[in-house]
This record gives structure tokens, C-alpha cells and sequence, in this order.
């Protein structure tokens, strides 16, 4: 059996995208909200629950022709897969990160407002 692994995701930036030449390779960043709204079964009220996602962009064609363009708040649509690994912080402490990386095979597209839900 083949194993996939591919994400599809549709949200919001929560601000400008960055874009970093590290060793001379360039790659982009964005961090994307997602909502998710709900009634509270308790007190009836309405609630929303916010994910926040990492995002790496490795593909170049992305980073000259979409990545310019956006900003913060502009909704998109995320094609890529989920990578993890280990890292620590400045007090040495260890942890694990998940993020989407959209590589060559993946997409990034902006959503115009007609077109967003």
C-alpha cells in the first residue's frame, strides 16, 4: 500500500509573508488561521475556535508570482504536506514542530473575496 501525505488547507494569513535566504536558498513563511465556529452546548452561545499553521514554501515560481502579492489578512488556499521535526529554544528546552510545507508539488493560491467563504 502507498502511504500520502497532503494537505489541503483554506484560511487567512495573520500576517505579511516573509521571505528568508538562509545558505542561499530561498524559502517563504506564513502563518494561516483557521476557523472553526460552533455552538456551545451549555449556554447556546456561539463560539470560534482558531488553529494556527505554519507554513514553509520551497517552490520559487510560488515565491516570485503569488508570495509578492500577498498580505496580511488575504485569504488562500494551501496545497502541500505535513513535515515534523525537533528543535529547542534559547533555554535549550527541546520540542517538536509540525508545518506544512508546500514544496514543487504543491500550491499556494489567493482567494478573492467572491470566491472565499
Amino acid at each position: 500500500m502507498k502511504s500520502l501525505n497532503k494537505v489541503y488547507l483554506k484560511g487567512n494569513l495573520g500576517a505579511d509573508p516573509q521571505i528568508t535566504d538562509k545558505e542561499g536558498r530561498r524559502f517563504g513563511k506564513l502563518n494561516v488561521a483557521t476557523n472553526k465556529s460552533y455552538q456551545d452546548k451549555t449556554t447556546g452561545e456561539y463560539k470560534q475556535n482558531t488553529q494556527w499553521h505554519g507554513i514553509r514554501v520551497f517552490n520559487e515560481s510560488l515565491l516570485d508570482k503569488v508570495f509578492t502579492t500577498l498580505k496580511k489578512g488575504d485569504a488562500v488556499f494551501i496545497e502541500g504536506e505535513l513535515r515534523s521535526y525537533e528543535t529547542k529554544d534559547k533555554e535549550e528546552t527541546h520540542f517538536r514542530v509540525t508545518e506544512i510545507v508546500i514544496g514543487y508539488d504543491g500550491d499556494l493560491v489567493k482567494i478573492h473575496k467572491e470566491e472565499a467563504v
